[in-house]
C-alpha cells in the first residue's frame, strides 16, 4: 500500500473581499487517501481557514502539483507530490517535527505544511491554525470572533518536539476526572491532544485498596473498570467477559470510597440538580445502578471495554499511543513496612475467593502468570494497546521496603513478561510509579525490564531518573493541578517550567502531565505544549533550550493564552492578573477535609478559615479587577470564553467567605450559641446558593458536572448536614427553618450547550448530542448543513430529563457544521454562542469508527474493512490471510483472530 498522501489547498482569491465560491470556483483539496492522519490535516485547515477567514475550498486527491493556482500543499516527508518544492524547504529536523513554509513557486504562492511522519504532519497542521489565531486546549477550540484576510504567504517555521513522548495522564478516581467522561468525551479529549502537540493518553487502575489500613477500614479506591482482571477461560473470543466481580468510578450512589457520602442529584442547589438526568449519576458504562453481581458487572466491564475501543481506534489514527495497567504485585506481597502481614494485594477478593473454591492458590505463581494473560488476552480482544504500565502503589517505599518487598515486586513482573511473550509481545510492558522504583534507589527495577521499557514516575522535578541509565526510556512528569483544589483554578505555569527544565536536563524521553480536569486547565496545558516543543524559522537549529527567566516566559504564554481564548482588548490586562496569581499564589479556599468516624477524607472541601472576611477578601481583589475587565471584551465568542474564567474565580472567592462563615458557625455550634448558629447557617446557605449558580453558569463538560457533585456531596451534605443538622435541631428545639437551606433555583443567565464537544467524526457515525439547559427550554432543535455553504435543515431537539436534551442528526458523508437554537421565555439562547456567523464545525474523515463493516467476502480486509467471519464482525474464525496493517502502526499479521501489530483484525 502507498504510505505517502498529500493534500492540497489550492487557494483563489485571497482576502475578505476577494471573489466568493458563488462568483468564481475554487480550485481543491487533493489527497491520495492511504493516510487518514494527513486526511485529517488537510480537512482540519480546511476548517480552520473556513472558521477564521470565511472562505470554503474543496477536497480532491493528486499525486503531483496541479499546474496552476495557488496552494497549500499538506505532506508527509519523501511524498513524491512535493517535487522540486523538497529543494525550496528547510531539511528535515529531529524526528516528529513538521516544517511550515511559504513559498513563490511558478508564479504562485505555495504554502507547505510537511511533517516527518503522519503523526507529525497533523500537528504541523494545527501548529498552523495557532498562526490564524486559533487557541487549543483539552475541551474546546477558541475561535476569535474578528475574521481575518485569507493570506498564506509570510509563513517560516519549523517545530520540532523537546520530548518524543507528550501527553497526559488523566487520573480516575474523583467525580472531576475522567469518572464521568463517557465515549464522546474519551473521544473529544482524543482529539485534541494533537492540537496540544501531544502523543500519549494513559490511563491508571486502583484495584481496591491502597494500604492494609484502608483494607482494614474497608475504605476503597477501587477496583475500577478500566483494566479487567480474572482468568484466561472467562474471556469470549469477542474480548467480552463472561465472569467479573463489582467495579466502578465515582457516582453519586458510590458508597465508601474516598470517604464521600451518597446523594440524590435531585437535592442539588442553584440549578445544579438541572444538569443531571438521573438521581443516581455516572459514566454511561456504569449507569443509573452500580453492579452487584456478575451479569451486572460483566455489563459494566464489557461497556468500558467498547468504550475504549471506539477510543483508542481513534487514537491510533491520530498518532496518539495509550497505556492502561494496574497496581504491583498482582500476586503476593510479603510483610515489611507499611506491611503487617502477607496479602495478595493486587487481585480483587471475589476473584480470589474463585480461585480458592477451584482449589488454586492466589499467591501461586502460575496462577498469578495466568491471571496476567487473562488480563492481556482480553485487552487484545477488546481494544487497542500501545503500553501496558505496571505501578508501585502510592505509599510504596515511603518507609522503607525489604528485599522480600522488592523481590515480590521483581517477581510480578517477570511474570507479566513471561505472560505478555508468549502472546508474541503485541503491546509494550512498561514500569509507573509516585516516585521511581524505592525511595532508597530509584533505579531499583533497572534490570528487571528492557531498556526500551518506559519508566515513568508521578513526583516532579524528574526526581530519580538522574540515577536510571542513559538507555532508559524517561517518562518524567508534570502535575496540572493537585487534587486537594479539584473545584477551584489552579494555575501552575511555574511547577510546569520547572518539571519541563528538569526533563531536559536528564534526557527525557517523555513529558507526561498529571491531572483530573480539562477546560479549567487552559493556561496549564497552554504552557505544557509551549514547553514540549520548540519552534524557529526553517534551517535554524532546534530544539532550542528552554527559556531560563522564567518569570519572562510566564509572561509571554499568559498573554498568548488569553490573547487566543479572550481578544488584544483584555489580554494584557487578563495576563498580568493570571501571571500574579500563579503557583502559590491563588489563595486556596479548599483541601482535603471529611468528617468519617476515622478521619478519612476526601478532596476539595471548603475549609473553615479564622480570618474575618473583611480581611480575608482582600486577597481576591483581583477578582473584583476581572469583573471590571468585562465590558471591554469584544466579541460574543470572547465574552463567553471570558465568562467561563470570571465565574471560575467569582466561584474561588464565593468558597472563600463560605469558609470564613462556615469558622464562625462551627464556633457557635462548639459553644452552643444555636441562635447566632442559625444566622450563620443562613449566610451559608446563601453563599452556597451563589456558589452553586456560578458553577452551574460555567458548566461545559464533564469535569464541571464532577466539580458540582464534589462540592455538593462534601460541602453540605457531609460537612453541613451529616456533621451539624442533628445537633442544630436540638440546639433550636425544633426543626431548621427552609430558609436555612440553599434555594435549589437557579437564577443565572439562561444558556443552552453541547457536552462535550466533538470535532471529529467518521464516515459511518451520527452525532449524536447531549444537550443541557439549566432552564427549560421551548422551541430547541439543531440546524446543521455541508461546510461552508448549502440549505440549513434541522432536527427536533428531545427532552430527556430535567435539563438534558438529546438529538441524533442523519448520518453525514461530509464535513458540516451546525448550531442549536432554542428559547428561554423571550430569550433566544444558542450553542455555539457565536451562531449563526460562526457555528460548531465536524471534520468526517473517510472510513469508520470502531470495528469496519461490510465485511469483505474474501476474508481479507481492504481498507476500511473487516475481516470476513473474523473477530470484529463478531465471528470466531480465524483470519490469519487478513491484512491487518491498515489499522496499525506497521506490518502486521493474524495470529488466530488477534493482530501480532496490535490491533484485533
Amino acid at each position: 500500500m502507498n504510505r505517502f498522501f498529500a493534500i492540497l489547498l489550492l487557494l483563489f482569491g485571497w482576502g475578505i473581499g476577494a471573489a466568493t465560491p458563488a462568483e468564481a470556483t475554487l480550485p481543491s483539496v487533493v489527497h491520495d487517501g492511504s493516510e487518514p492522519a494527513v486526511e485529517l490535516a488537510a480537512r482540519e485547515v480546511r476548517r480552520y481557514l473556513y472558521l477564521r477567514t470565511g472562505s470554503l475550498l474543496d477536497v480532491a486527491v493528486a499525486t503531483s502539483l496541479p499546474p496552476s493556482g495557488d496552494l497549500v500543499v499538506v505532506a508527509t516527508a519523501g511524498d513524491p507530490i512535493l517535487g522540486d518544492l523538497d529543494g525550496l524547504l528547510p531539511p528535515p529536523g529531529s524526528a516528529g517535527g513538521f516544517v511550515l513554509k511559504s513559498l513563490v513557486h511558478d508564479g504562485r504562492q505555495v504554502l507547505v505544511i510537511r511533517g516527518d511522519d503522519p503523526a507529525a504532519t497533523l500537528q504541523g497542521a494545527y501548529r498552523y491554525a495557532e498562526h490564524l489565531g486559533v487557541g487549543f486546549g483539552l475541551a474546546l477550540d477558541a475561535i476569535p470572533d474578528a475574521p481575518i484576510a485569507l493570506d498564506v504567504s509570510g509563513i517560516d517555521e519549523a517545530g520540532v518536539p523537546r520530548f518524543a513522548t507528550r501527553g497526559i495522564q488523566p487520573y480516575h478516581d474523583f467525580p472531576a476526572g475522567p469518572d464521568f467522561w463517557n465515549t464522546a468525551d474519551y473521544l473529544a479529549v482524543v482529539s485534541q491532544l494533537p492540537k496540544l502537540g501531544m502523543n500519549f493518553l494513559g490511563l491508571h487502575t486502583y484495584t481496591r485498596y491502597n494500604s492494609q489500613w484502608d483494607q482494614s477500614q474497608d475504605m476503597r479506591r477501587g477496583p475500577e473498570p478500566a483494566v479487567w482482571i480474572g482468568l484466561p477461560e472467562d474471556v469470549s473470543a469477542d474480548g467480552t467477559v463472561q465472569w467479573s466481580y463489582p467495579a466502578t468510578w465515582a457516582h453519586t450512589h458510590r458508597e465508601q470510597t474516598w470517604a464521600f457520602d451518597t446523594w440524590d442529584t435531585d437535592q442539588f442547589h442553584g440549578g445544579a440538580s438541572e444538569l443531571f438526568p438521573t438521581n443516581g449519576y455516572g459514566a454511561d458504562v456504569l449507569g443509573e445502578t452500580l453492579p452487584t453481581d456478575v451479569p451486572s458487572s460483566n455489563a459494566v466491564f464489557n461497556a468500558v471495554g467498547a468504550m475504549f475501543d471506539e477510543a483508542f481506534r481513534h487514537a491510533r489514527v491520530l498518532g496518539v499511543a495509550n497505556a492502561v495497567g494496574t497496581e504491583l504485585p498482582l500476586g503476593l506481597e510479603p510483610a515489611g513496612a507499611e506491611i503487617d502481614e502477607p496479602w495478595v494485594r493486587g487481585m480483587p477478593a471475589e476473584l480470589q475467593a474463585r480461585l480458592v473454591a477451584a482449589g488454586r492458590n492466589p499467591a501461586d505463581p502460575d496462577v498469578v502468570k495466568d491471571v496476567y494473560r487473562g488480563i492481556f488476552e482480553r485487552i487484545l480482544k477488546t481494544h487497542p494497546l500501545d503500553y501496558y504500565w505496571l505501578w508501585s502503589y502510592e505509599i510504596w517505599s515511603e518507609e522503607g521496603v525489604t528485599p522480600g518487598q522488592v523481590a515480590a515486586f521483581e517477581t510480578d513482573i517477570g511474570l507479566a513478561q513471561e505472560a505478555l511473550a508468549e502472546l508474541g509481545n503485541p503491546f509494550q510492558l512498561a514500569h509507573a510509579g509516585w516516585k521511581l522504583g524505592t525511595v532508597a534507589n530509584p533505579a531499583e527495577f533497572e534490570d528487571v525490564l528492557p531498556p526500551e521499557a518506559p519508566f515513568f514516575s508521578l513526583w516532579g522535578s524528574a526526581t530519580g531518573f538522574d540515577q536510571l541509565s542513559a538507555a532508559r526510556v524517561k517518562w518524567p512528569a508534570t502535575w496540572l493541578e493537585y487534587d486537594w483544589g479539584l473545584a477551584q483554578p489552579q494555575l501552575a505555569l511555574y511547577r510546569v517550567h520547572e518539571d519541563a527544565v528538569a526533563a531536559e536536563s536528564v534526557l527525557a524521553d517523555g513529558f507526561i502531565a498529571e491531572h483530573w480536569r480539562t477546560r479549567i486547565l487552559g493556561p496549564d496545558v497552554h504552557a505544557m505544549k509551549n514547553l514540549a516543543w520548540s519552534y524557529g524559522p526553517g534551517g535554524t537549529s532546534l530544539p532550542g533550550a528552554i527559556p531560563a527567566d522564567v518569570g519572562a516566559w510566564m509572561d509571554e504564554v499568559y498573554l498568548d493564552w488569553a490573547t487566543r481564548q479572550f481578544g488584544g482588548e483584555v489580554a494584557a490586562a487578563v495576563a498580568e492578573i493570571l501571571a500574579e496569581q500563579d503557583w502559590e499564589n491563588l489563595p486556596a479556599a479548599i483541601g482535603w477535609a471529611g468528617e468519617s468516624p476515622d478521619g478519612y477524607e476526601s478532596p476539595a472541601g471548603i475549609l473553615p478559615n479564622p480570618t474575618a472576611w473583611a480581611i480575608e477578601q482582600q486577597r481576591f481583589a483581583f477578582v473584583g479587577t476581572l469583573e471590571a475587565l468585562r465590558p471591554q471584551v469584544v466579541g460574543a465568542g470572547n465574552r463567553d470564553r471570558f465568562d467561563y474564567w470570571l465565574a471560575a474565580m467569582q466561584a474561588l472567592r464565593a468558597m472563600a467567605e463560605y469558609g470564613c462563615v462556615r469558622d464562625d458557625f462551627e464556633k457557635a455550634m462548639i459553644a452552643g450559641r444555636y441562635a447566632a448558629a442559625l444566622t450563620y447557617r443562613r449566610a451559608m446557605a446563601r453563599l452556597f446558593e451563589e456558589l452553586m449558580v456560578l458553577q452551574v453558569a460555567k458548566a461545559t463538560n464533564a469535569s464541571d458536572l464532577g466539580e458540582i457533585v464534589n462540592l455538593e456531596i462534601l460541602n453540605w451534605k457531609q460537612l453541613m448536614m451529616n456533621k451539624w443538622d442533628a445537633a442544630l435541631v436540638a440546639g433550636l428545639g425544633g426543626a431548621i427553618p427552609g430558609d436555612a437551606n440553599p434555594s435549589g433555583v437557579y437564577t443565572g443567565d439562561p444558556w443552552i450547550r453541547v457536552m462535550p464537544v466533538r470535532t471529529q467524526l467518521y464516515a459511518d457515525e451520527t452525532l449524536e448530542l447531549e444537550i443541557l439547559a439549566p432552564i427549560a427550554p421551548t422551541n430547541a432543535r439543531v440546524h446543521y448543513r455541508p461546510l461552508g455553504s448549502g440549505a440549513w435543515k434541522s432536527v427536533a431537539v428531545e427532552h430527556e430529563a430535567r435539563g438534558v436534551y438529546r438529538a441524533r442528526l442523519p448520518l453525514q458523508q461530509a464535513d458540516f457544521e451546525y448550531y442549536v437554537e432554542a428559547m428561554v421565555g423571550v430569550q433566544s439562547v444558542r450553542f455555539p454562542v457565536t451562531a449563526p456567523a460562526l457555528n460548531q464545525s465536524v471534520v468526517v474523515l473517510s472510513g469508520c469508527a470502531g470495528a469496519c463493516s461490510p465485511v469483505c467476502g474474501n476474508g481479507v480486509p481492504e481498507e476500511g474493512e473487516a475481516c470476513d467471519d473474523g473477530l470484529a464482525n463478531g465471528g470466531s474464525a480465524s483470519c490469519c490471510t487478513a491484512d491487518c496493517s491498515w489499522k496499525s502502526d506497521g506490518p502486521a499479521s493474524c495470529d488466530g483472530n488477534i493482530c501480532t501489530g496490535g490491533d484485533r483484525c
